[in-house]
């Protein structure tokens, strides 16, 4: 029997190299919900906004899967595993027998009920599949105004591709600000005014009660607050979900699939990585969702090691995410608002805003639990480690929130042992 990995993107990628680390005969079989080979979604508001091209998005070339023997099975839904006999059933009624299998079907758009109906309408679509990308492609160039629902991450990014179009956007958001997941009060304010340079509407703290439709097209929305938008097209950007409608029921799941430290589920010969699991946090010390592109690829090449033979553990995620809108560009680390879950926070702030730059770092019992940094994204790696190994705050205080950081302004003795820990090397010369 083979692998079998369910799902198509960096978690499956990674999977076939990990597994081929160590195996390189026995065969791999993709099922892949979409009828494209692995792609990179983030590419999807680039290719809308005309700057990359379709062939472009893949994350490997059609030689990758014939030089490694994997099959993917296109256009094809997982639909039930069935642990006892090792197979999986798809949507073409066939069944496939595992030896281990993967799950790495990643997320899909959460799409309230009373929002359902409408993405059959001919300019109603969310905003994270390929398909979404080519029903937008069929009408951005008989569409003015936009409206989104749903200010977070998809939300702004749709935004960003949209005016680049030269379209007309509106954004829906219930929350008081936008990216509210990833960004705190007054960081969201470089975004806000960055979305009004570039005449984004925003309604906050409201959403949509109602549509107008005419002839299988949305005309109007009619909101919450009673205002009424003209519109073209919508987007629904109101978030994800780890796609787990299809797992075996003996599969150990809260939110998303509970994986160990091995990515092994609660069922023999089974594993899962990416944006379905719940994995380790580094910050907060127990098992979470965190639908990260680079932790989804390292969980994913750990989970092909060991589906391979190997014993290697994943260290543990750390939450980060990134986002640009036109010119302005955050990246946000750990936990981002403390103050729900800790009493004892301290809040450290740089802010320049005659250059728009603000950094923002969460402390709590003198460990960097979070950070928010707005136009000042430098040396990501000394933050992370901070987060990652607990290193104490107070005495590099004034060198983190400033935008200027580096690693020669560390004291020599830390940065001999941080050059000795990545080379290996024990008379590495530091001055």
């Amino acid at each position: 029997m083979s692998y079998v990995i369910i799902g198509n993107g960096p978690a499956a990628i990674a999977a076939c190299e990990g597994i081929r680390k160590y195996d390189k005969d026995r065969e791999i079989i993709i099922i892949s919900k979409e009828d494209q080979y692995a792609y990179g979604r983030p590419l999807i508001t680039y290719q809308i906004a005309g700057i990359v091209k379709k062939e472009d998005m893949y994350l490997r070339r059609p030689e990758f899967y014939k030089e490694n023997n994997i099959k993917v099975l296109l256009g094809k839904e997982a639909i039930s595993i069935d642990s006892k006999s090792k197979t999986v059933k798809i949507s073409d009624g066939s069944s496939i027998g595992y030896h281990k299998l993967l799950i790495a079907s990643g997320g899909t758009p959460f799409v309230p009920p009373t929002y359902k109906e409408y993405l059959t309408k001919e300019n109603v679509m969310t905003f994270i599949k390929w398909a979404d990308m080519e029903k937008l492609e069929s009408i951005i160039d008989t569409i003015e105004n936009v409206l989104i629902i749903g200010g977070g991450l998809i939300g702004i990014k749709a935004a960003e591709a949209l005016v680049m179009r030269g379209k007309n956007v509106y954004i829906a958001e219930l929350s008081k600000r936008v990216l509210p997941t990833v960004i705190d009060d007054y960081g969201s304010y470089y975004f806000h005014k960055e979305l009004e340079k570039n005449n984004v509407g925003l309604f906050l703290e409201d959403t949509v009660d109602s549509f107008k439709i005419k002839k299988n097209r949305v005309e109007k929305a009619v909101l919450k607050s009673g205002n009424t938008i003209n519109i073209d097209a919508v987007i629904i950007a109101i978030g994800v979900k780890p796609e787990i409608s299809f797992i075996d029921k003996e599969i150990k799941t809260n939110v998303g699939i509970i994986v160990d430290d091995m990515m092994k589920t609660s069922v023999s010969d089974i594993y899962a990585a990416g944006d379905v699991t719940e994995c380790y946090d580094i910050v907060y010390g127990s098992k979470r969702l965190g639908p990260i592109w680079v932790s989804a690829s390292e969980q994913g090449r750990i989970a092909g090691y060991n589906m391979a033979g190997a014993n290697i553990t994943y260290r543990g995620r750390l939450l980060m995410n990134s986002i640009s809108f036109m010119k302005t560009n955050l990246t946000s680390y750990g936990i981002i608002n403390p103050e729900l879950e800790y009493t004892n926070v301290e809040v450290f702030e740089y802010k320049r805003d005659d250059l728009d730059i603000y950094r923002r770092i969460n402390v709590v019992n003198n460990r960097v639990v979070g950070a928010v940094f707005i136009n000042s994204i430098y040396r990501k790696g000394i933050i992370t480690r901070f987060m990652i190994e607990g290193l104490p705050f107070d005495k590099y205080k004034e060198l983190l929130l400033s935008p200027n950081i580096g690693f020669i302004n560390f004291e020599k003795e830390y940065r001999v042992k941080e050059i000795n820990s990545i080379t290996g090397y024990k008379k590495a010369r530091i001055v």
